[in-house]
């Protein structure tokens, strides 16, 4: 066995952010179980962390919109105001996030396969594009280390790092896709093309216009969605 696929599991955890072509061409050579479940553990580990500070405001922030609304009459509002106050205090969303988090990370490898198998013609493992995708999802950490504690100076969910922090009406479809341009979505655009060039010896070139066009119907589909949701 070569060295990049001896590389360990801590060097490939570093490496993500630093040489994140060595741990792709690791993951290449070999990938472990262990390869996504830490990644997934980690993610989960500081999303669980950060439920006590950004639960309560996002609880107090949907209850004003509940307030505001005109869709219910006030004896309505009265009642789901109610039942949220009931739900506060509730542990689901501990154990909900870490087995979200694993769906979510799955549903990325699925797409990433059907992006190197099918688009690109290749021919890997779904666990290969799995601990891509857990890998990948590592970036989440720097993006809450950044968050976070804008979410708990501000005392509001309303903070962003895309251009979408400069418009001003957030209820908008062109708001929601704009802001799903994320520059930590980025971040990840740019690794899912570099892995993809790697694992199935492809320009980057050619695999960064394939996850560019799937992110950007991601985003378009998800402001869409966002659109149809309205308190």
């Amino acid at each position: 066995m070569n060295k990049i696929a001896e590389k360990s599991l801590w060097s490939k955890l570093t490496s993500v952010f630093w040489e994140p072509s060595s741990t792709f061409k690791s993951l290449s050579e070999k990938t472990f179980w262990i390869d996504i479940i830490i990644p997934i553990f980690l993610v989960s580990i500081v999303s669980i962390i950060s439920m006590p500070i950004v639960n309560p405001i996002a609880m107090e922030e949907t209850k004003a919109k509940f307030e505001e609304s005109e869709k219910y009459s006030d004896v309505q509002k009265e009642a789901i105001i109610t039942k949220l106050d009931e739900r506060k205090d509730s542990k689901l969303g501990y154990i909900f996030a870490p087995i979200m988090i694993f769906i979510k990370t799955g549903v990325m490898g699925i797409i990433l396969m059907f992006a190197g198998n099918f688009l690109l013609g290749g021919d890997r493992k779904f666990m290969t594009l799995f601990a891509v995708s857990s890998y990948v999802g590592l970036v989440d950490l720097i993006s809450s280390a950044v968050k976070i504690p804008l979410i708990y100076q501000k005392g509001s969910l309303q903070v962003y790092t895309s251009i979408a922090m400069f418009m001003g009406d957030s209820s908008t479809f062109l708001f929601r896709f704009i802001n799903a341009l994320d520059l930590f979505a980025f971040w990840k655009v740019y690794l899912f093309g570099l892995a993809l060039s790697i694992i199935y010896k492809k320009k980057m070139s050619q695999t960064f216009i394939v996850i560019l066009v799937l992110w950007i119907i991601y985003c378009l589909i998800t402001a869409a969605l966002g659109g149809m949701v309205k308190i």
